[in-house]
């Protein structure tokens, strides 16, 4: 493939200059913009099984990239895979067909296919989200969204929520639902367990995995289990699955954490608050870091930078009244100060150490 020359305002600018004031005057032909002279970044955006453009999560990918889109001048489909065994399959296929610039993924089911077909097409840019891929190959990019602090402060929120009479009366303990046993789940759920316990070292947290990002009714009825056995809240790190989750909480007449997207008037009144990843700044990231020449390493979104954030509670207001709800996000607010400036201290992965902020 040959590589694209870019061509800088200040570059093009200086040549202008260069030429006589007449010749400036009187050139009357027509320069072709930038945009019309090089050819688009063809992208790849390759889904999990199961997924929908329509997910509010994948709304958010598209966002980003339609972002991207104009203001780079990319060209970008969403492609599907067949199932979790065959995309190794379906992303070859992809890159055989398409023959795209770059290709991204969400998801630890893509790190094996990821980094073999990396290997094989060195021209062509992969970028993951949500695996810490640090100097693999040169075209490999990945992006990830602080899983130890996400999920420290969910877990500290659940346990401040649980010191108000509003929602300890709905049960004693906290419930997490997890979509898989990979290394993000596992590290944010170490987040929501030391957060949990920082604020109340005695809350009792039940866990399960329902081994699917997509299987809201599996979902559903491990949350329905658990506020059975007296959680009032429950969180599920579990991507389009977790939507089941927060049904759940209406149903049994609770509480629930959102993630991902803004999910609190999905269920009035039950959801306290919702995580947000926003996944539209990391899809942008990829094709950003490509056109600037930085595409490499890992580029972590955490509380410093607002890569993840939460929402302002303004759906709970309506329900349990301001006193109470802006009291509980005042708190949030302070724990999140204090985990920006390592007030608090938790035990970061050593990736971490290598990872480049984003900024």
């Amino acid at each position: 493939m040959q590589r694209r020359r870019l061509f800088t305002a200040a570059g093009l600018g200086l040549a202008a200059a260069s030429r006589p004031a007449s010749a400036m005057i009187w050139n009357t032909k027509r320069v072709t913009p930038l945009e019309e002279r090089v050819k688009p970044l063809v992208v790849r955006y390759l889904m999990s099984p199961g997924w929908s453009e329509e997910a509010p999560l994948m709304k958010l990918l598209i966002e980003g990239l339609e972002r991207a889109r104009k203001q780079y001048r990319i060209s970008y489909e969403c492609r599907e895979m067949r199932s979790r065994d065959l995309i190794y399959e379906d992303m070859g296929r992809v890159l055989e067909e398409c023959h795209p610039d770059m290709v991204i993924c969400l998801g630890s089911e893509f790190t094996v296919p990821l980094v073999f077909h990396a290997r094989r097409y060195p021209n062509v840019k992969f970028g993951i989200m949500g695996v810490p891929l640090v100097n693999i190959y040169p075209n490999i990019m990945s992006v990830m969204f602080s899983p130890i602090e996400s999920g420290f402060i969910c877990g500290a929120l659940a346990a401040l929520a649980l010191n108000r009479d509003v929602f300890s009366r709905e049960g004693s303990a906290v419930g997490w639902i997890s979509g898989g046993d990979d290394a993000e789940a596992d590290e944010t759920f170490l987040g929501f367990r030391l957060g949990a316990h920082f604020i109340r070292e005695d809350l009792v947290i039940h866990r399960d995995s329902i081994d699917s990002y997509t299987d809201q009714a599996a979902a559903r009825e491990v949350a329905l289990d658990f506020y059975a056995s007296g959680c009032a809240i429950t969180f599920a790190h579990a991507g389009e699955a977790g939507l089941g989750a927060l049904e759940a909480a209406e149903l049994a007449d609770k509480f629930a954490i959102g993630i991902d997207s803004d999910q609190d008037a999905l269920y009035p009144g039950h959801i306290i608050t919702s995580l947000l990843k926003h996944y539209d700044r990391a899809a942008f990231s990829f094709i950003e870091a490509a056109v600037k020449g930085r595409f490499h390493g890992l580029y972590l979104m955490n509380l410093s930078n607002y890569g993840i954030e939460f929402t302002e509670m303004k759906v709970l207001k309506e329900y349990l009244g301001a006193y109470t709800v802006n009291a509980l996000f005042n708190e949030l607010h302070i724990l999140r100060r204090s985990l920006v400036q390592r007030a608090i201290s938790i035990p970061y992965p050593g990736y971490y150490t290598e990872a480049l902020n984003y900024e």
